[in-house]
């Protein structure tokens, strides 16, 4: 069987299908858009947010900590967290 949706068959470890055909994979997709939205809206609430530690790290020295491993995720967290106002704490463990 083959998801109506995606590419995905029944040779992907612990997959299920619902009576439409759609495979779990997708459903969790869309649970996790929902969630977490991209776009203008995703923008907003990553805004907010951010307005929201900027306020709780008043009279500190740094605003949140990112874990950077020198890979291209945390090195756009960092990033992000400086384009969004923050003042952050690069922590690296060799």
């Amino acid at each position: 069987m083959i998801c109506t949706r995606c590419i995905y068959d029944d040779h992907i470890p612990y997959i299920s299908f619902d009576s439409r055909g759609v495979c779990n994979y997708c459903h969790q997709h869309d649970q996790l858009e929902k969630e977490y939205p991209t776009g203008a809206e995703g923008r907003r609430r990553l805004e907010g947010l951010a307005d929201q530690i900027r306020e709780a790290g008043r009279k500190k020295p740094y605003d949140v900590v990112v874990g950077v491993s020198g890979g291209c995720d945390s090195s756009y967290m960092l990033y992000l967290a400086k384009d969004l106002g923050l003042r952050p704490l690069a922590a690296h463990f060799d």
